[in-house]
């Protein structure tokens, strides 16, 4: 049990950011074969333009932050089951509600806010107490607090795309389809971009930690292929990756209605509980 839920605190983190940084892996500009510059997609992009990868993410990043609200919907393929969220970048650092179903692990909902991140499902509710959150904080003094706390106060750079993949040099997105004001951008990584990448911000994640994350145990990766759907404010509106874990592995996120009145929110305090471990049965004389 304390295995289980220490790992899915830990994926549910990645998850968070890995969301965040979706938002932002795409990117708007005006690009030509000889040179990219930032701007708005639209009528000035052709097909066969390509930018590098990290411009396209600077501009989506600021995009983003201009319209400071989405809800985003995806299908994480197989036994990632579904996810449906709405993100938040209007404060110092970014909020998310996202509901997860279908999964391996089960249902489960997750708040994140104030680098403070809320955990509800099932399992949770044996080792908080009855409680139907778990808090984890990071400055928290449990047990789970100090393993993930750490990837907490990471949080604002592992989702900021500009310098996750300003490490990705030469790597380049090409235009391959202008539609109105849509424009798509294919994105290819190798696999051992992916994996030095995977290590980085492992690496980031575990700073500072209390207990010790491995970060030299990533397996061996597929290349990976990104398709982004970008509107005319450079925002996106559908990004599909193929590849990554394995070659036929699949994810598609869909982003919509942004600058959408919501706010993040944290639960109700009588509903939050720390995580507390169950005791070990004494040993038999």
């Amino acid at each position: 049990m304390t295995i289980s839920t220490t790992r899915r605190a830990l994926a549910a983190g990645t998850a968070l950011a890995a969301a965040l940084t979706l938002g932002a892996c795409g990117g708007s500009g005006t690009a030509t074969k000889e040179s990219a510059s930032a701007g708005a997609a639209g009528a000035d992009a052709k097909v066969g333009d390509t930018v590098p990868l990290a411009e396209l993410s600077k501009d989506m990043t600021a995009a983003l932050k201009k319209a400071g609200t989405v809800k985003t919907k995806a299908d994480m393929g197989g036994e990632g089951g579904a996810m449906v969220g709405e993100i938040s970048y209007k404060g110092s650092s970014p909020a998310m509600h996202m509901t997860m179903t279908g999964g391996a692990a089960g249902d489960s909902e997750i708040i994140l806010l104030d680098k403070t991140m809320y955990m509800s499902g099932e399992s949770m509710k044996a080792l908080s107490n009855g409680k139907k959150w778990v808090k984890i904080s990071a400055d928290g003094d449990d047990m789970m607090s100090k393993m993930v706390g750490p990837m907490l106060n990471q949080m604002d750079s592992l989702s900021d795309p500009s310098a996750t993949y300003s490490k990705l040099s030469g790597v380049n997105s090409t235009v391959t389809k202008v539609e109105g004001d849509n424009v798509t951008y294919e994105t290819k990584i190798s696999g051992e971009q992916l994996k030095q990448l995977a290590q980085d911000q492992l690496k980031q994640m575990a700073s500072g930690a209390a207990t010790s994350i491995p970060t030299d145990s990533i397996p061996s990766m597929s290349p990976m292929t990104i398709t982004q759907v970008v509107d005319k404010e450079g925002r996106p509106t559908n990004v599909t990756m193929t590849g990554g874990t394995s070659a036929t592995e699949k994810m598609t996120m869909t982003y919509s209605d942004y600058g959408a009145d919501f706010e993040v929110t944290a639960p109700p305090a009588a509903e939050v509980g720390q995580l507390e471990m169950p005791a070990l049965p004494s040993a038999s004389s």
